[in-house]
């Protein structure tokens, strides 16, 4: 269960660092444009990778650097494959294709950080409690 909450919480954080960094963008090239459809496809987009990234788990990727390679690879596969039906992703030019890739890869770092944090100070406490009682 512990895992699964896990995965729920990096959803809402990629989910929350994604809507406001395409808020800042919608803002930095005075485009209103995106809409409820748009947040909706975001969020669809987000918990599938979320699904995905909770079964990759059972590949038992022994070095840290190839699991978290591999999930920014699925995550950038499954955003272009979902996201273009979608309307969520328009390319026009390569520029789009790193844009999108830099967003997604900002994204997953502040993911990954805030829930080392997380656990860390999840730790932090854990141990100090334990002093605590001793």
């Amino acid at each position: 269960m512990k895992k699964i909450n896990q995965y729920f919480y990096a959803g809402c954080i990629a989910y929350t660092v994604a809507s406001i960094i395409l808020i800042i963008i919608c803002f930095i090239k005075n485009k209103e444009d995106f809409q409820v459809k748009s947040y909706a496809s975001m969020l669809i987009i987000i918990i599938l990778i979320q699904i995905i990234l909770y079964f990759m788990e059972n590949l038992q990727v022994k070095s840290q650097f190839v699991h978290m390679s591999l999930e920014l690879f699925m995550i950038i596969i499954i955003t272009f494959i979902l996201g273009m039906p979608t309307k969520l992703i328009r390319i026009d030019s390569i520029y789009d294709v790193i844009e999108i890739i830099t967003i997604l890869i900002v994204n997953y770092v502040i993911t990954i950080l805030s829930l080392y944090l997380n656990s860390r100070n999840d730790a932090d406490y854990i141990n100090k409690i334990l002093k605590e009682h001793r």
